[in-house]
């Protein structure tokens, strides 16, 4: 997400519809990159609660590794 600048009401319900749909067949969402205004943004509108905060790191790199180490 580190090329998002910003997420709108419309962003952030197609993004949490996404979530649940990926959620609902059993795949693991994780985030990363997301700016400090976004992330307050899908904070505000439990974007982060859905994903869960564990799920969401700064860098692809951290995402990554956090994948890795879960499916061992």
């Amino acid at each position: 997400m580190r090329y998002v600048p910003f997420v709108d009401a419309t962003a952030i319900h197609n993004l949490s519809e996404a979530i649940k749909t990926l959620q609902n067949d059993s795949i693991m969402v994780m985030m990363s990159g997301t700016n400090n205004e976004v992330f307050k943004e899908l904070q505000k509108y439990g974007v982060v609660s859905l994903i869960g905060e564990k799920n969401i790191h700064k860098t692809f790199a951290k995402a990554v590794e956090h994948a890795k180490n879960m499916s061992r």
